[in-house]
């Protein structure tokens, strides 16, 4: 997903700004469930368009609508499993909720039934 880069005098990687979001972008997206090739083709677009929100390059205008309508689905895609992945950890924050009211309660009730036992 990220070519190799030049390398420093000491052998480090040098990276560009867009390098860097790059690795960044793709963690991202797999929990989103985007598979490599989804990640691939986004890349692809996010590539097509200017990083500062300045005018798109000098393409059609079929090829711009493509790009557009692209990157939307993606984004439409990741919205919609954003909303799953919320819904899935208000579940589990419940689930987990659940028993801080009785953990209070159970040393004290654990210790009476051991005196009782005696």
């Amino acid at each position: 997903m990220v070519a190799p880069g030049e390398r420093s005098p000491g052998g480090f990687r040098l990276r560009t700004g867009a390098e860097v979001r790059r690795p960044v972008l793709v963690r991202r997206l797999r929990p989103l469930g985007f598979c490599l090739e989804d990640v691939r083709r986004l890349l692809n677009v996010l590539g097509q368009l200017p990083d500062t929100g300045g005018p798109l390059p000098a393409t059609g205008d079929q090829a711009h609508e493509e790009l557009v309508t692209t990157l939307r689905k993606y984004w439409e895609r990741a919205d919609a499993r954003g909303e799953d992945l919320r819904g899935e950890l208000r579940a589990a924050e419940d689930f987990a909720g659940a028993p801080h009211g009785r953990l209070p309660r159970l040393p004290a009730a654990s210790a009476a039934s051991r005196k009782a036992v005696r």
